[in-house]
């Protein structure tokens, strides 16, 4: 039986628990990119980690090219910042030109 301890302590190594207070630009820092097929998919994530964005603030981050969505990993999308684009892309250059 899983009691509230054990339920905590898997929530937090899963990192859907934070003890911080971070924006959502720091959360997929933290998380170097966050799952996102749709862009609605992202806000559940944010909020899942006790991150509230809305669709305004995320649509005004895509806008600036503050986030990124692109095909990283596992044949997913993901949501990156822009600041990491050249991190993953030097991680994944050879699977992406394989694909």
């Amino acid at each position: 039986m899983v009691d509230a301890k054990k339920a905590a302590e898997f929530s937090y190594r899963q990192g859907l628990y934070l003890n911080e207070n971070i924006d959502i630009l720091q959360l997929i820092t933290k998380l170097v990119g966050i799952q996102s097929q749709t862009k609605h998919s992202l806000a559940f994530s944010a909020r899942a980690r006790n991150v509230e964005v809305d669709a305004n603030t995320l649509n005004n981050m895509f806008t600036s090219k503050l986030l990124e969505r692109i095909w990283t990993v596992r044949g997913t999308i993901h949501t990156i910042t822009s600041e990491d684009w050249s991190l993953f892309q030097r991680a994944f250059d050879t699977e992406w030109e394989n694909r």
